[in-house]
Formats: structure tokens, sequence, C-alpha cells
């Protein structure tokens, strides 16, 4: 920054800035800034320049999944509740929304069997926004049934007798 009296003027006396000529003005901060340089003359005229800046949050939020855990396997019909979270960096502009593909402490599909994703969309107050996503699969972990109807448990039968088979296997 610089001041200048005019032509034949007394001179400049002080010329500071809110911030030393050379430094970095504040962008750590997020929102509308100002910067000042105040200056005044041999003669004790004052002038003061103001300009403002704005500080806007350009970092992504995250979103942490906790429920379902990434590779998890999980069998099928089992009661999990979904477990994420979300944040935007220290200082940010705040969360506005976090969404999964189902709610927070929701039962995540567990009927279906095979690969299944899922995600957790993150947008902040300043419109930037990332998207979480993991997979679990869903298997089948019911043994399967067989019943014998013949020959019955502890039955006697004759030498030769033809006794025919009977029996089903079930799987669910």
């Amino acid at each position: 920054y610089s001041f200048a009296d005019e032509v034949g003027g007394s001179g400049i006396a002080t010329c500071n800035g809110t911030v030393v000529n050379g430094a970095a003005i504040d962008t750590a901060t997020l929102g509308n800034q100002g910067f000042t340089v105040t200056a005044a003359d041999n003669a004790g005229n004052p002038a003061s320049v103001t300009v403002n800046y704005d500080v806007v949050d350009v970092t992504d939020p995250t979103a942490s999944i906790l429920t379902p855990t990434d590779g998890a396997t999980y069998a099928q019909g089992a009661s999990v509740a979904a477990a994420y979270s979300c944040a935007d960096e220290v200082g940010g502009s705040g969360v506005a929304s976090c969404l999964g593909t189902v709610a927070d402490g929701a039962a995540i599909d567990t009927a279906t069997l095979g690969v299944h994703a899922f995600a957790v969309v993150v947008t902040d107050n300043a419109g930037n926004s990332a998207t979480t996503t993991v997979s679990y699969t869903v298997v089948d972990a019911t043994n399967p049934t067989a019943t014998i109807t013949t020959p019955a448990d502890g039955a006697t039968y004759a030498v030769g007798t033809g006794v025919v088979v009977d029996y089903a296997c079930n799987d669910e």
C-alpha cells in the first residue's frame, strides 16, 4: 500500500495499515474482512482508505462411516444399524446436511443377498460437498435342514422287508 501527498504538499508524516506493508492479510477466518490504511501529512491532514474482502470456505466437508464397515459380511436378516457422522473443517462454514443411504441409527439392508453399497453425502453451508461410500456383503448364514420320515428313528423291520426311504431337505 502507499499514500502520496499532492505535488507541493507538506509531505507524508505517517502511513500505517492494519497489517504491516508487505505482510499477508487475514485469510484464516471465514467471512467479510477489512483492511485499512491511514495516513497523515506533515500539516496534520488525515486520510483513510478501507477495502473489504471475503474469505470463503472452499474445503470439502467429511463423512465418516462406522457401520457398515467397508468390506464387512453380514448374515441375511441380521439387525445392523447404520452409524455415521459428518464434519466441516475447524472454522469452516458448518455442515448443512449429512444424508446416508438410511438415517443414522436406522437398519441397513440385510434382507437381500449380495454386495451392497452404503453412501453418506455431506454438504457444508458454503455448498462444498463430498460423498463417502463403503460396500458390504449379505450372505446366507442359515444351515439347511434335513428331515427323515422313513425309516423312522428306532423302527424295527423284518429281514427282507421293502422299506421305501422318504426324506426332504430345505434351505429357508
